[in-house]
């Protein structure tokens, strides 16, 4: 948490303010656009096949980690008694494990927590928390309604790939993503963020001033590289998903979303043998993911100076009105890396043409 904007002269219901804010201006930041296809695109898979990928899911990660209680929240017509339920699971005086804070801020991030949540299962958006209550029950809480983004291949892709219905009809078949494939990968992924706050530790407190976007961005690469870790473990290699995935990743800056740019981290997944995965249990996936995360670390200068560069190729790109106070170092005076805005434009015009067959036309 960044509390730079909360002096600490203020009263604490200032810093509650700021504290709300700087939460749910992270999440909108990063927030994918609303699924363009409809319900009924090609290949539609019903959702009770849905519910069974994400039961089976469900039970791996619960035999797994046994001391982990996993809360599945589904939002739509269920969510007064989704809340009451997580009232009633998180009890009295429960801690959120996501963030470093003082304990005078305990009882107002989790307000701010539990309103994310409730807004989360409004928008039908996957995310997940983790608590631990009074008790000392560890709870992840996965917010996820599968038919909302995962019912065809249409509307998976347009759910991951924050760009207009009329580009997604551009894209071939074959490089849509596969609508089962992109459940598994979410709840992967998802989960990653859990575990991550369970083992590795909460985003510590700083007052620097991208300091919860940089974190961010390190979140979103081990987890992007764990759930294609894990769909190697299942599949036995990698397959037509795991490049359309890479291509996707590849274009986020077309979304100005810089820190989803993982392309690069689910290249270095295909590198490695794919026995490292199938040979592994989920904990040994993650290991491997931590591993990666550890090795491939960058500080918080070498993040300024992605962002400066990323701002600068979507100028190149065209694309400066998606630029948003987000994204801007104003605070920070640094130049944008030349090698590095050409790799990033490049990238990114090559991964929309290739999502497009472009390429090859």
């Amino acid at each position: 948490l960044n509390l730079k904007k909360c002096p600490i002269k203020f009263k604490l219901q200032i810093r509650i303010r700021c504290l709300t804010y700087l939460m749910f201006s992270l999440h909108l930041l990063v927030m994918p656009a609303a699924v363009a296809g409809d319900r009924g695109a090609d290949d539609t898979v019903t959702d009770s096949r849905l519910e069974s990928v994400l039961e089976d899911k469900l039970e791996h990660y619960r035999q797994w980690y046994p001391d982990l209680q996993i809360l599945r929240l589904q939002g739509g017509d269920q969510i007064v008694t989704d809340m009451m339920l997580l009232g009633e699971t998180l009890g009295k005086k429960p801690v959120n494990m996501g963030y470093e804070h003082p304990d005078e801020l305990r009882k107002d991030l989790i307000n701010v927590s539990v309103n994310r949540i409730l807004q989360m299962l409004q928008l039908q958006m996957p995310s997940s928390s983790l608590f631990r209550t009074e008790k000392q029950q560890v709870v992840c809480v996965l917010a996820i309604n599968p038919p909302s983004f995962a019912s065809s291949p249409i509307r998976a892709t347009s759910h991951l790939l924050d760009q207009p219905l009329q580009f997604i009809r551009k894209i071939p078949t074959d490089l849509l993503l596969s609508a089962e494939d992109y459940l598994e990968f979410v709840i992967d992924h998802e989960m990653f963020h859990c575990l991550q706050s369970m083992y590795i530790g909460p985003v510590p407190m700083s007052h620097k001033a991208l300091w919860g976007e940089y974190h961010q961005f390190l979140n979103e690469q081990s987890a992007d590289y764990y759930a294609v870790g894990m769909h190697i473990r299942k599949h036995g290699s990698a397959t037509p998903f795991t490049r359309s995935l890479q291509l996707i990743r590849g274009a986020s800056l077309a979304s100005a979303d810089a820190n989803h740019f993982t392309s690069k981290g689910i290249q270095q997944v295909l590198k490695l043998p794919a026995r490292e995965f199938t040979e592994a249990d989920g904990r040994g996936v993650f290991a491997i993911a931590r591993e990666y995360r550890e090795k491939e670390f960058i500080d918080y200068k070498t993040y300024i100076q992605y962002i400066a560069s990323a701002i600068e190729a979507m100028k190149i790109l065209g694309l400066s009105e998606l630029i948003t106070e987000g994204l801007q170092v104003s605070q920070v005076e640094i130049s944008p890396d030349p090698i590095e805005v050409r790799e990033l434009v490049s990238h990114t015009r090559q991964s929309l043409a290739e999502l497009t067959a472009e390429k090859n036309r």
